[in-house]
């Protein structure tokens, strides 16, 4: 028997389930949500008593989002910026590629005239 929180990403108990966080330590990572709700279920045993847990909540646009890069730069998916030049350049400078997952390349054939 323990207290548990749940914590899920929109309204209801159907919604995507972010986190079950039990004991004195919280959770490693902050938990954000993609709608514009959040549940929060605590659940306790009728067991003893305790001190039991403090939240902080924040609510804003785009927390959790990477900062943007600088206008010469270009974001990765995983948020962290290169250089612009990096950009389609045949070479994958991100650290998953997503520098290069979009580009097209053209090789001309020319006849030598």
């Amino acid at each position: 028997n323990f207290d548990m929180v749940e914590v899920r990403d929109g309204a209801g108990t159907d919604s995507t389930l972010l986190a079950v966080l039990t004991g004195s330590k919280g959770p490693t990572q902050d938990l954000f949500s993609t709608a514009n709700e959040m549940t929060v279920w605590f659940f306790t045993d009728s067991e003893g008593y305790g001190r039991g847990f403090r939240a902080n909540f924040t609510c804003g646009v785009d927390l959790g989002s990477p900062a943007p890069c600088a206008a010469h730069q270009f974001q990765c998916q995983t948020g962290s910026c290169i250089q612009g030049t990096g950009f389609c350049d045949g070479v994958a400078d991100c650290p998953d590629g997503s520098d290069e997952a979009d580009c097209v390349l053209l090789q001309v054939n020319g006849s030598g005239h």
